[in-house]
């Protein structure tokens, strides 16, 4: 049926000449060439088939949506989203009572619990399906049963929705422009505020670059100076072999650029 459903489509467009991407069905102007095209395959599935077809809806013709899958040996591909899930994912990821806690919404396996070959118990359609709500319905080998609702791969479907998902910040290049238009300065004093401090830490993941402008100095001591406060406002301060903190000054035969009286310019340090 699936066959026949994509080749009834494709005749569909064939007549009207239209991009099943962008169509609306059924539209005023396309009503009586899908009334033909609901004669034509009544007829033709009549004589492959040897029996009488009394309708064939103009749900046919509809664009590609959720009417159809393709099941492999490793995963299931829904053409809709153009993606093919894995089985091990799509197992690991069941959103069933015995996988999922329903308060928590913890995960209650391990995914190395989950068989790395694990598939529906067949390849028909009684084991892999979509159901009338598009929900996606899998019998598994190992005898669990799962449903996916079309939300929940959709929002898997693409790392674009994911990220919106999520609301992931993307990073971006900057140029002059758009870095003068961005949360470039924010005062210390400010970020006390729990909201000036999500909008400074958006600006650090999304441009890498933030100034922080009246960072208090009159402190020196490694538990107490400004510092050190306000690396604590953005993540865990992590020691290397050069200690939690320490002091930079001009030394005397300096081994190292950053203890000299030079400028040193912008950089990362990759210890």
């Amino acid at each position: 049926m699936i066959i026949l459903g994509h080749w009834a489509q494709d005749q569909c467009q064939a007549m009207i000449g239209t991009d099943n991407e962008t169509q609306s069905w059924p539209s005023p102007a396309t009503s009586v060439v899908l009334l033909q095209l609901d004669t034509m395959l009544a007829r033709t599935f009549q004589l492959a088939l040897g029996r009488h077809v009394s309708h064939i809806g103009t749900s046919i013709c509809t664009r590609r949506s959720w009417s159809s899958i393709t099941p492999t040996q490793t995963g299931v591909t829904i053409h809709a989203l153009k993606i093919k899930f894995p089985y091990v994912w799509l197992r690991d990821s069941c959103r069933s009572s015995t996988c999922i806690n329903p308060s928590t919404q913890q995960k209650l396996h391990r995914t190395s619990d989950i068989p790395f070959d694990i598939k529906p118990s067949s390849m028909f359609s009684s084991s892999i399906r979509l159901n009338n709500r598009g929900e996606l319905e899998i019998d598994w080998s190992d005898g669990h049963h799962s449903v996916f609702s079309r939300d929940f791969l959709e929002t898997y479907s693409g790392e674009g929705k994911f990220n919106a998902f999520h609301k992931d910040v993307v990073q971006e290049p900057w140029d002059t422009d758009s870095i003068q238009q961005s949360d470039l300065f924010i005062p210390y004093e400010a970020l006390g505020t729990p909201g000036v401090l999500a909008k400074g830490i958006v600006q650090l993941v999304k441009f890498g670059l933030l100034f922080v402008t009246g960072v208090p100095h009159e402190k020196t001591g490694n538990e107490e100076c400004g510092i050190r406060k306000l690396a604590e406002m953005f993540g865990e301060i992590r020691p290397t072999f050069y200690g939690l903190l320490w002091d930079v000054m001009n030394k005397k035969d300096s081994k190292n650029i950053a203890y000299t009286n030079l400028d040193l310019g912008p950089h990362m340090d990759l210890l």
